[in-house]
């Protein structure tokens, strides 16, 4: 699907930030602090106050909640991981945090790890590392070292540009979904 057709995906947290924000920033500052357009956030504004009904996804679509797990996810690969991570009694919450990058004004101006898994660890979950989402990890690193320290990744497999960039980065790799797919496909309900 074309870049410029894609839906406005917004996560419980974005929301929530925007909710607690919208009185004292304006559709700009949103914007940039959420990274997202001036237009997907006075829609998603206007959504809020009634006046505008939220799109439905296509049935082909991997982003929306889910009924088992009852929870938002992005992907399926997200929302797969968290089935694992329940199966083995883990906790994890989803997208809980968005730091946003002190200075930065342009561009990349946060970032929003995927899950906090147990108490501590950060995973980000990455097929296709688009420069968008390298930039956000960079930034991450440089002004949030300490949180960068606690991150670690799943790609899709080995050999991949995700699993050389968070490699390069020192980002420790706990998982490659081809490889979680095989051990759980049969064993998971509801796998995707």
């Amino acid at each position: 699907m074309p870049f410029f057709n894609r839906k406005v995906v917004w996560s419980p947290v974005e929301v929530d930030y925007l909710k607690e924000h919208r009185k004292d920033m304006s559709e700009n500052q949103l914007s940039l602090a959420l990274a997202k357009s001036r237009n997907a956030v006075k829609r998603k504004l206007m959504e809020l106050d009634g006046k505008v009904l939220p799109q439905k996804m296509s049935k082909r679509s991997v982003i929306g909640r889910r009924k088992d797990l009852g929870q938002f996810f992005r992907s399926n690969w997200e929302a797969n991981c968290a089935r694992i991570w329940n199966h083995e009694g883990k906790k994890w919450e989803y997208e809980p945090k968005v730091f946003v990058f002190p200075g930065v004004k342009r561009g990349t101006v946060s970032y929003c790890p995927d899950f906090r898994v147990g108490e501590t660890d950060w995973v980000e979950i990455k097929g296709l590392l688009e420069g968008r989402g390298r930039t956000a990890i960079r930034r991450f690193k440089k002004h949030y070292p300490e949180e960068f320290k606690r991150l670690k990744a799943i790609v899709g497999r080995p050999g991949t540009k995700a699993d050389a960039f968070f490699k390069e980065l020192g980002v420790p790799i706990c998982g490659y979904m081809n490889e979680l797919e095989k051990k759980w496909k049969t064993v998971l309900k509801n796998w995707e």
